[in-house]
């Protein structure tokens, strides 16, 4: 195994860290927001969670760092700095460490504090836009990130100012969603939302049954 596909294996091992800690932060977090009270145990599996995430930040960029100098040493230079879908990576990510340091020092504190209390108080729910922003930048930032690499084939097609508006209209997207789940459970109208979950699943499946008929038609019988 050389140099360079040890590092690859390392930077896809740092994404799905990064990806999967994300991920499971905000999801805990919700869970939170819906029992109206964040748990002792629920508090330490987040912080837990965020040093996973951490970790995996320094892992991606100890082996993307030794990745554009491999290239650099080799051929002379790094193509990839003129790529679209890289372009947006670096943005994506570096979007997302800084929202993790906003979520250190802003989000952390107030998790820490409501530990066993209310998150209906007058004073948590000053702070809904403050959790749905930073939850949406995180989650939004870690997927679109990931994806520029994953799907980097497909992506470079596209100039740089089309994916940026994409992830954009994205984090705006999802902070919208997140705020309007957080603001009602916060409400006591959570029934809502499990309605709209249930909803969502229910269409999901819907439009998964008409794509694979869609598929059988074109291979059998069209």
């Amino acid at each position: 195994m050389d140099l360079q596909t040890i590092l690859v294996t390392l930077h896809l091992i740092g994404f799905a860290f990064g990806v999967g800690g994300a991920t499971a932060s905000d999801l805990v977090f919700l869970k939170s927001i819906k029992n109206g009270t964040v748990s002792k145990d629920q508090y330490g599996m987040i912080k837990t969670v965020s040093s996973v995430v951490w970790a995996s930040v320094v892992i991606l960029l100890v082996s993307g760092t030794a990745l554009m100098a491999l290239q650099q040493y080799e051929i002379g230079e790094v193509p990839r700095f003129g790529w679209s879908f890289f372009q947006l990576k670096l943005v994506a990510f570096f979007a997302a460490v800084a929202n993790g340091i906003v979520f250190h020092y802003l989000v952390f504190p107030s998790l820490k504090k409501s530990v066993g209390k209310s998150f209906r108080t007058k004073a948590m729910k000053l702070k809904y836009p403050l959790f749905a922003i930073t939850g949406a930048v995180s989650i939004v930032s870690w997927y679109t990130a990931f994806l520029m690499v994953a799907f980097s084939r497909f992506f470079i097609e596209y100039p740089f100012s089309w994916l940026l508006t994409g992830y954009l209209a994205a984090i705006v997207g999802a902070t919208i969603g997140a705020f309007a789940v957080i603001w009602l459970y916060g409400n006591n109208y959570g029934h809502i939302v499990d309605r709209g979950k249930k909803l969502l699943v229910q269409s999901g499946l819907i439009v998964f049954l008409l794509a694979f008929l869609f598929a059988l038609y074109v291979l059998f019988i069209r």
